[in-house]
Formats: C-alpha cells, sequence, structure tokens
C-alpha cells in the first residue's frame, strides 16, 4: 500500500517520537503531525517542516526528516482534534505515566472520527510497557465509560515493543536526536484493524508479541536501570562510565542474564538467543561518544520497582522456577538507595523511608509480603548498602 497520502498523528515529539517512531513514519511516507505541548518543539518542527537526526554509528551522519508539522494539545485542542479526525494511524511515545494525560485530547478525537463514521484506525502506544497500548484504552475508558463500549468500533488497539538507543542533542538551539541504527518495534498484527497490512516500514508484525515485550523489558530496560543503580552507589553521573568499567560490565551482564534465564524459561528463545542479545545490548549501551545520565536512566523508580516491571518480574520469575536472582535483587535494593532530589519517585520513596521505615516501604513499592525470602534478601541487601558496604 502507498502511505504517500496518508497522514499520522504521533502524540509526543520527544526523543523517541522524534528519534525513532517518528523516523518510521517518515520513511513509510506519512505526513507526520505531531502532538505534545512543548511550543518550543513544535515551534521549531513548525519553521522548518522537520528536524533532523544524527546516526551514532556514522560518525554521527546527519538524516533530514521532512514532511512534518507539530501541534499543541493545550493551546490548539480543535486542531489536535481535526489531525486526529483525518489521520490514518495513531501513535504514542509519551512516558507510559503520561498515557493518561494524552487520553483527553485522543478521546475527543475518536469521538469526532466516531460522529463522522470513519474507517476504524489503528493506534499504537510505542511506550515501555507489557499491555502498553491497553494501558492507553484503560485510561480512555475510564474518562467516559459510557463511550467505551464504542471505542473498538472506531479503533483497533495494537499492543506493541519499543527498542532504540535515542538521546538528545542541542545545536544552535534547536533540539536534535542522536540515534542508533539497530531497532526493534514489534507490533502484535492479531489486534490491528487489518492484521494482513503492516502500516509501519521496518516494524514486525507478530502473533507473538509478549516475548519480545518481556524480552527487552527485563534484560535490556531492567539491564540499564541496574547499571544506573550501580552507577549511582559508585558516585557516577553518566552511565557508559558502568560499561567502561569491566567488573561493572560483568557484574551487569550477570544481572541481565538471571532475568534472560527466565524469559528463556518461559518462552522458545535458547541460551545463545538470550546471550547474544544481552551481548548485543551491552555493546550499545558502551557506544563511545555517548553520555546518557545515570538521573534520566533511573528516572520514575517507583514505577520501574513495582510489581510486573522490569526487575521485579523476573525477579519472582525466577524465584519462582527455582533460578538464580541475586543480582536483581541487589538491584532492587540499590534502587531504595536511589535519592535524586530532581526526580518526584525518588524523592517519594525517601519520604516513605523516613516516615514508614524501610520494610514497609519494599512492600509498598514492591508488593512483595514482609517476611518472604525475597523481602528478607532486598532488606539485607538494602541494609549493608547504607552501612557502606559494596554489596556487588
Amino acid at each position: 500500500m502507498d502511505y504517500c497520502n496518508k497522514k499520522a498523528v504521533h502524540f509526543g515529539a520527544g526523543n523517541i517520537g522524534l528519534g525513532f517512531i517518528g523516523d518510521l513514519l517518515h520513511d513509510t511516507g506519512y505526513h507526520v503531525v505531531f502532538i505534545d505541548v512543548d511550543t518550543k518543539i513544535i515551534d521549531q518542527i513548525n519553521e522548518s517542516n522537520g528536524y533532523c537526526l544524527n546516526i551514532v554509528e556514522k560518525d554521527y551522519e546527519k538524516k533530514v526528516i521532512d514532511n512534518c508539522s507539530a501541534v499543541s494539545s493545550v493551546n490548539d485542542f480543535d486542531k489536535a482534534i481535526e489531525e486526529i479526525d483525518d489521520a490514518y494511524i495513531i501513535t504514542t511515545s509519551v512516558l507510559t505515566n503520561n498515557l493518561i494525560k494524552i487520553a483527553p485530547v485522543l478521546l475527543a478525537g475518536l469521538k469526532r472520527r466516531y460522529s463522522n463514521k470513519r474507517n476504524r484506525i489503528n493506534v499504537l502506544a510505542c511506550e515501555n510497557a507489557v499491555g502498553n497500548t491497553h494501558i492507553l484504552k484503560k485510561a480512555l475508558e475510564d474518562i467516559d465509560p459510557d463511550f467505551a463500549c464504542h471505542l473498538d468500533e472506531v479503533a483497533a488497539f495494537a499492543d506493541t515493543e519499543v527498542d532504540r538507543l535515542v538521546l538528545p542533542r542541542f545545536e544552535d538551539g534547536k533540539k536534535s536526536v542522536d540515534i542508533g541504527v539497530d531497532f526493534e518495534l514489534a507490533v502484535d498484527k492479531t489486534q490491528l484493524v487489518d492484521p494482513n497490512e503492516s502500516p509501519i516500514k521496518g516494524a514486525d508484525f507478530t502473533d507473538t508479541l509478549i516475548k519480545y515485550i518481556e524480552r527487552k523489558l527485563y534484560i535490556i530496560n531492567g539491564g540499564h536501570v541496574f547499571a544506573g543503580f550501580l552507577g549511582y552507589l559508585k558516585g557516577y553521573e553518566i552511565i557508559q562510565n558502568v560499561f567502561y568499567n569491566s567488573n561493572l560490565k560483568q557484574i551487569v551482564r550477570e544481572q541481565m542474564k538471571e532475568s534472560g534465564m527466565y524469559v528463556c524459561s518461559k518462552y522458545d528463545f535458547t541460551e545463545q538467543q538470550i546471550d547474544n542479545y544481552i551481548e548485543f545490548a551491552l555493546n550499545r549501551f558502551s557506544l563511545p561518544g555517548i553520555e546518557d545520565p545515570i538521573s534520566r536512566v533511573c528516572r520514575s523508580p517507583m514505577r520501574k520497582m513495582q510489581a510486573g516491571e522490569r526487575l521485579m518480574a523476573p525477579a519472582v520469575g525466577c524465584e519462582k522456577a527455582g533460578l538464580d536472582n541475586h543480582r536483581i535483587l541487589q538491584g532492587l535494593a540499590a534502587g531504595f538507595a536511589f535519592d535524586i532530589k530532581t526526580d518526584a519517585e525518588s524523592v517519594k520513596i525517601q519520604e516513605l523511608i523516613n516516615s514508614k521505615g524501610i520494610e514497609e516501604t519494599i512492600s509498598i513499592v514492591t508488593g512483595i509480603q514482609s517476611g518472604t525470602k525475597m523481602f528478607n534478601d532486598i532488606l539485607g541487601y538494602y541494609n549493608r548498602i547504607k552501612q557502606g558496604e559494596w554489596i556487588f
């Protein structure tokens, strides 16, 4: 199918939006409309009809993304609704916690499509969370329960798995994004309007999405935040310093292998495939010339340490399967020692520890019951960290 005369609406003109999803939508042929709240990036996109990407592995070769426009969902709500009404596909990359914030304008746009009897539209939330698009759908249902029964009539909500190196760059007051060559966008094709269509060039359309989601979330995302907690305890500010230290890199590899063995036990990946995936991730994390702040990697630690997330899910899975999980548990303990005043969730964790104590805080954040082996292990590791011991 030719998509050159079709419009894609993407929520979020951040690093993933510009450097990953926007890039793929552009290469597919769509005119891409970004909906955001940042007037500076909105103005930049509209002034130049696009933006630039820098390909890391090609000595930061520039790639121009054109045929774009941007709309403010705050200052031009009606225009945003019009763009949704006229779109062929809708995607998001706003961080999982912010899906609830974009839900009102998206719902208004979908209601307009329903009133105008538009064709069903694919909605893909490209966030780092299991069931990402259905988290968005639930937010829509909660806003207007009376319209919830019509959502599947107006849209198809397809879950995704996303993975690409994207880092912001600012030159002459303008934002661009440094991107890695390799990426993975997997889409549950069974949830699309037409399971036989491939509406985004370069994406993988699969009927077994969950194994890709969990492999990426537990190994790459889990390994990344684990490395961040590790680096924080070492006093580093940049995550790459962890991977330049061979001893720390090996510790991260061991943590990723624990998560990988759980994934291997659950799905049809071989151990060699898991090992190859881990090395791919570590090599990407170690790319020279990139500086990614640990404060960014570890942001929103409460979410990242909660039940079902990148650390807790493999920790529990390993425990149930009789697999080693001591590195993951050490990482969780380190997460409770992560204290960044500019991160609201980090501040909240420290407030909980100060008001309720570490034991109750562990249960509140992770959902682990007091007195269990995992609980006691995390508590023990945390107390040793607070005593100044290097536990890894």
